[in-house]
């Protein structure tokens, strides 16, 4: 047994060494290390070659294709995250047909909505005049949401080498083509976009040809399939737009009160913060399955182990992080963007301190998630949209960027105190009886 204590170290360590979890866990972070990476490199190059506005730019473009990849991820790959394992062997391909049918309507309408929306609500802005920007972003689009929707396909079977395999593709194409691109001198964002496209059309064939997936297409089971992802999905983008928008919302508040080059240092600030992403989000991959195994074997007791530990984890780890920014988080900024991106420091240090914030938030959410209980986490969505809003509305004009930062903390703050307080409450009063309950409460509603 692993937990004998007669049994050698080296035969403990190996079981250590070869638990699922541990090879899945670090996996998940080494390709979460290859998409911010290239995320990263790419902002850096766009802002040396193109400027502190063709970054900004180029940071409201990449804006719109996270904000339409993660309402993809609330209405098609979560839904068939959860009810792909529900399913016997041989519905499987109809199921995937389906989905696979959801995510390309989805993908079509995301690029007519960023089209229309950029040429008529924004018809002054550079993306709407810059004509090819607009066209490439359009046409980009649903290749770069159809890698996402097949990166989950593969993480909702926990097939993580593919997940590598697909994003290591895309990250190869994407900065060997900047870098050529930087070297020639002919870099644009356009450009930039259509790499990314390329990248995502050379996975997606890459594993169309290398998995061979089974898809069967039926119209009812579409339909039907459709009606069941819908109702869990609705509820997960309600819950995502108003807890998550903060991020959307910001660059485009700074654009339209301070101007593109304050949007460029904004989006220079972000990325780097963004770095913590690798730990934050790949460590996040499992929390949630745990917590739920935990409270399903343990009840609220071996909840509270998972979610202490958790936060410790956090706590160590993104303090360091902080503590990191603190010490030298302008000068980085200004040794990777230029001396050009002033005052980043207090900004860095604010948005830090924020992922610190958000990432208690995020231990407290998968408490609530394990307890079946997910409206549960509405209160704290709303709490964090208005405080943030509200301080944005203050300070934003007198302060720009800084303001937007402080914004983002407070938002971040109190959200996840919030999230706390209604874990700890939930944790001394719900049981396993009653979670079932509020389950079926959830699904009829």
């Amino acid at each position: 047994m692993i937990g004998d204590v007669r049994m050698p170290v080296s035969d403990r360590l190996r079981n250590v060494l070869q638990s699922p979890n541990l090879r899945g866990g670090s996996l998940s972070v080494l390709d979460q290390g290859i998409v911010s990476a290239t995320n990263f490199l790419t902002t850096v190059m766009i802002g040396r070659w193109c400027g502190q506005d063709g970054l900004g730019i180029y940071f409201l473009a990449f804006n719109i294709v996270l904000l339409s990849r993660n309402i993809q991820y609330q209405l098609v790959a979560g839904p068939y995250t959860v009810f792909a394992h529900h399913r016997l062997p041989n519905q499987r391909a109809s199921y995937d047909g389906s989905t696979l049918v959801h995510q390309s309507l989805l993908a079509l309408f995301a690029a007519v909505m960023t089209w229309l929306s950029i040429r008529f609500l924004m018809p002054d802005s550079d993306l709407a005049s810059g004509g090819i920007l607009l066209v490439v972003l359009t046409l980009t689009l649903p290749f770069i949401l159809f890698r996402e929707f097949i990166r989950q396909v593969e993480l909702a079977h926990l097939n993580l080498i593919s997940v590598v395999s697909i994003d290591a593709v895309v990250a190869v194409v994407q900065l060997v083509g900047l870098v050529s691109l930087g070297w020639l001198g002919v870099i644009s964002v356009g450009r930039a976009f259509a790499l990314i496209g390329a990248g995502s059309l050379l996975a997606g064939i890459g594993w169309f040809v290398t998995r061979r997936p089974k898809f069967e297409f039926h119209v009812p089971e579409i339909l039907a399939d459709w009606r069941k992802n819908w109702s869990f999905g609705k509820w997960a983008l309600a819950s995502h737009l108003t807890g998550s928008s903060m991020p959307y919302l910001m660059p485009w508040i700074t654009v339209v009160v301070r101007g593109e080059e304050e949007t460029g240092l904004f989006a220079a600030c972000t990325t780097l913060i963004g770095l913590s992403n690798v730990v934050v989000l790949g460590i996040d991959s499992f929390l949630t399955a745990r917590c739920a195994a935990s409270f399903a074997s343990g009840g609220t007791q071996a909840l509270k182990g998972i979610l202490w530990r958790f936060m410790v984890i956090f706590l160590v780890l993104v303090g360091f992080f902080c503590l990191a920014v603190i010490a030298m988080g302008g000068p980085v900024v200004q040794w990777l963007y230029g001396a050009k991106y002033v005052g980043a420091g207090p900004i860095m240090v604010l948005l830090a301190f924020g992922v610190l914030a958000r990432s208690m938030g995020i231990v407290a959410g998968a408490g609530i998630w394990a307890m079946h209980l997910p409206k549960a986490n509405l209160i704290s969505d709303v709490l964090t949209l208005v405080v943030a809003m509200a301080v944005t509305y203050f300070v934003v004009e007198s302060h720009g960027v800084l303001g937007i930062a402080m914004a983002t903390l407070a938002g971040s703050l109190v959200g996840a105190i919030s999230r706390g307080t209604t874990v700890i409450y939930l944790l001394q009063r719900v049981t396993l009886t009653e979670s079932d309950d509020a389950i079926a409460l959830s699904v009829n509603q």
